[in-house]
């Protein structure tokens, strides 16, 4: 990441990989917005050498949301939301759907004070992935 005229920016690959299209060049707001999503979605244990990044989540996608549950999964969120000081979580809710959860998230993006919502999905059909 390389900070030119108080801008970040740095590169995604996320569509370059399936599409083979040149990486998208993300700026501020976007580039930490996918950070974010990254480790998230990112299964706790799956980076090497960093067993504790990442989110439970995925244990969780085929048990009962109880509100026992819903509240493990929502303090797992805030826990990775709070670990980026660029974020501010103001909301998160977490609710079943056929194939999995969905997660809604409302953030204060801190540099510029914005707030934004966004919507993750974990579908249980990805398991096998």
């Amino acid at each position: 990441m390389k900070n030119i005229e108080n801008n970040l920016y740095g590169f995604s690959t996320a569509d370059s990989i399936s599409t083979g299209n040149i990486p998208v060049v993300l700026y501020n707001y976007e580039l930490a917005k996918q950070d974010l999503i990254n480790s998230i979605y990112t299964r706790r244990g799956e980076r090497l050498m960093r067993p504790t990044f990442g989110s439970i989540i995925w244990q969780y996608i085929m048990e009962p949301l109880i509100d026992s549950n819903r509240d493990i999964i929502i303090n797992d969120l805030q826990n990775i939301v709070n670990s980026d000081p660029r974020f501010n979580p103001i909301d998160i809710a977490v609710t079943e759907y056929e194939y999995g959860l969905s997660v809604q998230i409302t953030l204060l993006y801190v540099p510029v004070g914005s707030v934004d919502t966004f919507q993750l999905d974990f579908d249980n059909r990805q398991l096998n992935n």
